[in-house]
């Protein structure tokens, strides 16, 4: 099991800002650009109980010990080899273009309800279709099996429906309906699987989908004024997300590599700790989940101690690394980095419903994470980048 929370995530790759990988020669900053912000936040609310740093014989929820990072010189506990790593990716991200924008939009505005109807033609290959169906099996409907308003790519590979269900759709008539008698996938939900099934489908209309400026400056929330604006921003964003969709293709190899290369003196026990700890306590979550005892659930995993020890010695050496690779390239957070990074924070949960203010995130964070665990997170980040 790998790290879960999300200093964790964002130390995932932070050996790797200085890796000459084979990514045909070019470094992550230059995957990512030197101002990526993340857009994940660590929970505001954990759960604790008992404190205990051993694995609790009932299933209760430990209290997290409280590791200080900022003022540790790691070159005390460990050293790590981090340049020149290679890495292997099958695919490099190559850059979107315009049609990739452009079908992203489509399917965004069709999920979003962005689109009239055009009724006075018969249906192709690609248009975007609104239709409801009712599907019957015996003779009669079952759950889930029927729609009054839903859309469909007419695609017959990349429909998103069941297959067959797009092939009757082809060269019909706005206003008609067709019927298509089917069987569900071996693999599909329990009680469908391999089931016949018919469904009689009206099309309503084939949908005419613009991205104009009044609906790009709704769906940005005003960021982006003019559809030029938006589209631009959406190719920047696939860009984006298709590098760190490489990046996590070789994250086990980071994970992997950090820890082999590391050779640690001494271990920080309250680091180790907190892993040992928030691991142990990721286990009994599940072992709520199922209802059974923790060391029951344990033996149904095939887990043991040696296995949580393993895993809270790996991310600790993580963290300590991110700390060690920081002081050999002078890279350190400042003052200004902190509070933009706290006030993206307060409007993050404020996105989520929750109103805190940027002392209120600071607090709740460091108590419950430690002291410096903002300063680690952020940290992190400018190690990655």
């Amino acid at each position: 099991m790998k790290k879960n929370i999300f200093l964790r995530i964002t130390a995932l790759a932070a050996v790797i800002c200085l890796v000459t990988a084979s990514f045909a020669s070019c470094s992550i900053s230059d995957l990512f650009g030197k101002d990526t912000q993340s857009t994940t936040a660590p929970s505001l609310n954990p759960t604790t109980g008992e404190t205990t740093t051993a694995a609790p014989a009932e299933t209760t929820m430990a209290e997290l010990p409280k590791p200080d990072l900022v003022p540790l010189d790691m070159s005390k506990y460990l050293t790590v080899e981090y340049k020149d790593l290679e890495l292997t990716v099958e695919k490099l991200p190559t850059p979107i273009t315009d049609e990739e924008v452009e079908s992203e939009l489509r399917s965004m505005l069709v999920y979003y309800n962005k689109y009239s109807l055009i009724t006075d033609r018969a249906t192709a290959e690609g248009d975007y279709l609104e239709i409801e169906f009712v599907g019957t099996m015996n003779g009669e409907k079952f759950e889930g099996g029927s729609s009054d308003k839903s859309t469909i790519l007419l695609d017959k590979e990349n429909s998103g429906y069941i297959d067959g269900f797009a092939d009757v759709l082809f060269g019909v008539n706005c206003g008609e309906s067709v019927t298509a008698n089917l069987t569900f996938p071996k693999d599909y939900h329990q009680n469908l699987a391999g089931k016949d099934v018919t469904f009689e489908i009206k099309v309503h209309g084939i949908c005419d989908i613009q991205l104009t400026d009044e609906i790009a400056n709704e769906l940005s929330k005003g960021e982006q004024k003019t559809a030029e604006e938006y589209r631009a921003h959406m190719k920047e964003y696939l860009n984006l997300n298709q590098k760190y969709a490489t990046l996590e293709e070789v994250s086990s190899q980071i994970w992997d590599t950090l820890v082999k290369n590391a050779q640690v003196t001494e271990m920080i026990d309250s680091l180790y700790q907190f892993y040992y700890v928030e691991h142990v306590n990721s286990l009994v979550e599940y072992a709520n989940y199922y209802g059974i005892a923790y060391d029951e659930y344990l033996l149904m995993v095939g887990y043991d101690e040696e296995n949580i020890t393993a895993v809270a010695r790996e991310n600790a050496i993580v963290d300590m690394a991110i700390y060690y690779i920081a002081a050999c390239e002078g890279i350190s957070v400042s003052e200004k980095d902190y509070q933009d990074y706290l006030d993206y924070l307060v409007e993050y949960y404020k996105g989520q419903g929750m109103n805190y203010t940027a002392e209120e995130v600071e607090k709740n964070l460091n108590e419950y994470y430690g002291d410096g665990y903002l300063y680690t997170q952020l940290l992190s980040e400018d190690v990655i980048f």
